[in-house]
């Protein structure tokens, strides 16, 4: 194996189009195979002693050497510490930050009961047994994938640190789903909507809760926003458009912009929400936006419960403005950009989703198709028959009156 080098110019250098220019001060990487890595270095000489190196490691491992220094023992906790305080320094949103703690968490957990304290004994086996406990934590296999994803995240960021040789993570088998599991949440039919609404005045509300409680539900339903944007939506992020109203916001999650009118009515309706911050709709500002996130999910619960609803959520409440505009035959290209996604694999993956509605639109497609293709048959034997040639009909010759030639 032989690796070549070269230089990954910044955009201000004057030497980018030369690759192997040696004396600029931008980054060295290295090439072998498919695999692009850094040197971590901007000088040529240092680079080429990393690479020389690799390559050595390589050799000897086809040739059945052990590398010559033993691999330093890290423990576990020290090791999630670190890869912790790593994704934390990228910028990531604290919901993701959350996820990554609480999966090496559990993964912690599983190292003391089975007595493993140093990150280098973990092994594919282990992780294999470790995986079986995930029935526990998770219903779908989708988030089974997911967590399986931040786990090979972890073993990577070890291997790149040289705390392992290899990750064993990497050997774990995919986690395969079948169509029917596929299956995103289900919008809100019209009925579940009136039950709904109807439901928030019979949870025991005081009057300003129960219209901030049909406020959120307005926001998300008309708006498309998630639960978090939804509560943190700003006053001066709503404004009059023609008689109805525009939200201009960037989504928590992703960064991506939306632009998406609302009714006037429901403009108005948010309006007059009750809220002591004069800055927002619903959140008080007070604590982390987090915990405004579970006070209004605990309140929804209720609602749900109320409207005989067991398996409703907030999120179906964006689910039902997606496939609204589905029906309503918009390009899911704008439905995309609607909701604020990245692309619009991402809205057919998660709003694609095939629900009573749509069925009961394709339906009547169908059988409108139907009536046209009878009316076209009825039409057909109304018209006199053609079906044998003119000149078959009269002896052979063509019946053509005489006024249809020009006169000499």
């Amino acid at each position: 194996m032989r690796i070549t080098l070269y230089k990954r110019h910044k955009k201000r250098c004057e030497h980018r189009k030369e690759r192997t220019y040696k004396r600029c001060d931008c980054p060295v990487w290295l090439a072998w195979g498919k695999t692009r890595k850094t040197a971590d270095t901007q000088f040529w000489e240092t680079a080429q002693k990393k690479a020389r190196a690799i390559e050595q490691q390589y050799e000897n491992a086809q040739l059945g050497i052990a590398p010559s220094q033993p691999i330093a023992p890290v423990l576990v906790e020290d090791a999630i510490k670190s890869f912790l305080d790593e994704k934390r320094g990228q910028n990531l949103h604290g919901e993701t930050i959350s996820k990554l703690k609480l999966s090496t968490s559990r993964l912690l957990d599983f190292c003391r009961r089975k007595n493993i304290l140093f990150i280098r004994d973990v092994t594919l086996p282990h992780l294999t047994e470790y995986r079986v406990e995930w029935s526990q934590y998770f219903k779908r296999p989708t988030c089974k994938r997911t967590n399986q994803e931040r786990l090979r995240s972890f073993f990577r960021y070890c291997e790149d640190a040289g705390w392992i040789v290899k990750s064993p993570a990497a050997k774990l088998s995919p986690i395969k789903i079948k169509k029917d599991e596929q299956v995103a949440t289900q919008p809100f039919d019209p009925d579940q909507m009136d039950r709904i609404f109807a439901a928030i005045p019979k949870c025991g509300f005081t009057a300003d809760c129960a219209q901030r409680v049909r406020t959120l539900i307005l926001i998300q339903r008309h708006a498309g926003l998630a639960i978090q944007d939804a509560i943190k939506l700003p006053r001066a992020q709503m404004t009059e458009d023609r008689g109805d109203y525009r939200i201009i916001m960037k989504r928590t999650k992703t960064g991506v912009g939306i632009n998406n009118l609302i009714p006037g009515w429901v403009g108005e309706e948010i309006l007059r929400t009750p809220n002591q911050n004069r800055t927002y709709f619903l959140w008080s500002a007070e604590g982390k936006a987090r915990s405004a996130v579970s006070y209004f999910q605990r309140l929804l619960k209720r609602v749900f419960a109320t409207a005989g609803i067991p398996d409703g959520h907030s999120h179906r409440f964006r689910d039902t403005f997606a496939c609204e505009l589905l029906l309503g035959r918009v390009d899911i290209r704008k439905v995309s950009k609607a909701l604020g996604h990245d692309s619009v694999a991402t809205t057919e993956k998660y709003y694609g989703a095939w629900c009573k509605r749509q069925q009961q639109s394709l339906d009547d497609d169908v059988r409108a198709s139907w009536q046209k293709a009878a009316a076209e048959e009825t039409a057909k034997t109304k018209r006199p028959d053609s079906s044998v040639p003119p000149s078959e009909e009269h002896g052979g010759v063509s019946a053509i009156p005489d006024s249809a030639y020009p006169v000499q």
